[in-house]
C-alpha cells in the first residue's frame, strides 16, 4: 500500500485533539467505528475486549510464546516489540508442528496489536495484558477489536 504524504500531513494539520475532529473546509467530520472496519478489516461487532488484569504475565508469556522474557524485555507487564522480532524473525522455524505456528501467530498479532494497533507513547512496547485473548486464535475474531482500537484512540 502507497502513503501519501501529503495526504497524512494535510489530515495531521487539520486535526484538532481537543474535540477529536478534522477541521475541513466543509465541515467537522471524526472517525466512525464504520470508517475502523472498512479501513482496517477489524470487527467492530462481537464480544467486548475486557479481561483479567490479576493474570501471572511471565507464566501466560511463556505458555502462548514457549519463551520467557528477559528481564531487559519486560518492564512491569508490558514486552519490549523489538524482545519479540528477535525472538520471532522467520515463520520458517516454526513451520514444523501445529504448536509452533500458533506460537509464532501468537508473536506476530502480539506485534502487531503494540505496533500498529494500540501502540504505547514510547513505541517500543506492548503489554502482556493482550495476550489473554490470544489464548485460543480461533476465538481472535469474535472480539469487537474495532471498538476497544477506538475507544483507545480517544
Amino acid at each position: 500500500m502507497k502513503v501519501n504524504g501529503a495526504l497524512v500531513n494535510a489530515f495531521i494539520e487539520r486535526w484538532r485533539p481537543e474535540t477529536h475532529t478534522f477541521h475541513l473546509k466543509c465541515g467537522e467530520t471524526t472517525i466512525t467505528l464504520h470508517d475502523v472496519f472498512l479501513l482496517l478489516g477489524i470487527s467492530v461487532y462481537g464480544r467486548p475486549l475486557t479481561g483479567n488484569t490479576n493474570i501471572g504475565w511471565f507464566e501466560l508469556c511463556h505458555e502462548l510464546l514457549s519463551v520467557m522474557p528477559d528481564d531487559d524485555a519486560v518492564d512491569e507487564n508490558s514486552l519490549l516489540l523489538s524482545w519479540l522480532t528477535s525472538q520471532f524473525v522467520n515463520i520458517h522455524d516454526f513451520t514444523g508442528n501445529q504448536q509452533g505456528l500458533e506460537t509464532f501467530a501468537h508473536s506476530w498479532i502480539l506485534r502487531f496489536i503494540g505496533g500498529v494497533m494500540f501502540v504505547d507513547k514510547s513505541i517500543k512496547r506492548v503489554s502482556m495484558r493482550y495476550l489473554q485473548f490470544l489464548r485460543d486464535l480461533r476465538e481472535c475474531n469474535t472480539y469487537a477489536s474495532g471498538s476497544a482500537l477506538l475507544g483507545y484512540l480517544y
